[in-house]
């Protein structure tokens, strides 16, 4: 058989309650497109296979593991198992919106420049119903052309929405294998991947993304992970030679980003020891981030008071921000 368009990897562990929805919302694709699905179950305990098994389309593969993986092996495994021309990566617990191929495989063929193609999202809750406004891409992107070379502002900043995107199969493949250091994926690849090719930005909400206390995000900021992983991948980042300059002028900044996005989240978390060492790396690397709204207030109720700060900003809400 001719190799299908596209492969869509579905990553999932323990998403009973999503993977049907996520399956159907990529199924029910607009377009008519040539596509595989792909699914690897890294060992769930529930009975999220049970649910891939019962849908009953040849173009659904199910990979279910015996013993669990952990994400990056899994990862590598489905990455490598994709025969389509174009490969996105969603997980288990998110979905697409049905018009999600029919805006970006135009793109991908029309521009033989780029190798990623992204869109905006929306954040769900558990249920499925919008939790935030539509569209938090769109402002982070700081009204940079649609297409284009994105590697700086990424490094910066990882503003690429991880179930909004799709790239060429070439593009992934060059990446394989994901290190086993890391802990999770999506960010490396897309820093890579803007080492040698352009990106393209359709502005629309392509994918719902799920948020819940088991999915990977909120487990890797308790953990410690992702900032570990975030500085990994920096640092590989540094080490290659394309843009070597654009990256030695910028390195200060993108490192100073990342610290401060990490001391917000742990702030928000109230991991207060943690978060008072990303302000102060973030602060040595680019002072005037003390400038910033509501930084300096935060950082100081990590060293004096949150107790004070909380009941600072119940009653001064436009002085004192929860960021």
């Amino acid at each position: 058989m001719d190799a299908p368009l596209v492969s869509v990897f579905v990553q999932t562990y323990q998403h009973e309650a999503f993977i049907g929805e996520c399956l159907a919302s990529i199924l029910g694709q607009q377009g008519g497109h040539s596509l595989e699905v792909i699914v690897v179950d890294d060992a769930s305990k529930d009975h999220t296979a049970d649910v891939v098994r019962a849908v009953r389309d040849p173009r659904v593969r199910l990979i279910a593991h015996e013993r669990n993986a952990g994400v990056i092996a899994t990862a590598n495994e489905g990455y490598a198992a994709a025969s389509g021309q174009y490969v996105a990566r969603i997980d288990g617990d998110d979905r697409y919106r049905p018009d999600f191929l029919a805006r970006v495989i135009p793109v991908l063929e029309r521009h033989p420049a780029v190798g990623v193609v992204y869109g905006d999202i929306a954040m769900v809750d558990p249920q499925g119903r919008l939790s935030a406004p539509e569209g938090c891409v769109r402002g982070q992107r700081q009204g940079r052309p649609a297409v284009g070379n994105e590697l700086i502002p990424l490094l910066h900043h990882n503003y690429l929405p991880a179930p909004g995107t799709i790239g060429r199969r070439a593009v992934w493949q060059e990446l394989l294998p994901i290190p086993n250091s890391l802990h999770y994926l999506d960010y490396y690849l897309t820093t890579q991947a803007a080492h040698g090719w352009d990106f393209a930005f359709v502005d629309a909400v392509l994918a719902d993304y799920r948020i819940h206390p088991g999915n990977q995000h909120s487990r890797m900021v308790l953990d410690g992970t992702g900032e570990r992983s975030t500085l990994e991948i920096l640092d590989r980042s540094m080490a290659r030679p394309e843009q070597a300059a654009a990256k030695r002028a910028a390195r200060s900044g993108i490192y100073a980003a990342s610290y401060l996005a990490y001391g917000e989240m742990y702030f928000g978390a109230r991991m207060n020891s943690d978060a008072r060492r990303c302000y102060g790396e973030a602060f040595r690397r680019q002072l005037r981030l003390l400038l910033r709204p509501g930084v300096v207030q935060r950082f100081l109720a990590t060293r004096l008071s949150r107790r004070l700060y909380d009941r600072l900003k119940s009653i001064t809400p436009r002085t004192v921000k929860a960021g």
